[in-house]
């Protein structure tokens, strides 16, 4: 598409999983981020060092600006937990206690 490339370096598109566009999307657009489980998948991530590589990303024309800042645990999770409460969300992953058989 004509001028994508360019509007991948000035950071107007992104880069990632399903997660980091469920994040993007739950924080109103200003959170761009992944775990490192996510991150190692896209095969751009360096799981020695814990940071995206340096020389993979350019090898394929991505721009550095496109990848989502890696977290250490899952970003999707932590936003449930402090913006809903167990008690009130029975949304699936929620563990249930006092549930009967």
């Amino acid at each position: 598409m004509p001028g994508l490339r360019h509007r991948a370096q000035a950071g107007e598109i992104a880069f990632g999983t399903i997660d980091g566009f469920l994040l993007w999307r739950l924080s109103g657009r200003k959170r761009h981020a992944t775990d490192v489980t996510n991150a190692s998948r896209t095969m751009l991530f360096d799981i020695r060092r814990l940071a995206w590589d340096a020389q993979l990303p350019v090898a394929f024309g991505i721009p550095h600006s496109m990848l989502p800042e890696v977290l250490e645990r899952a970003p999707i999770r932590a936003w449930r937990y402090r913006n809903c409460t167990a008690s009130r969300s029975r949304s699936p992953g929620w563990p249930e206690t006092n549930r009967r058989q």
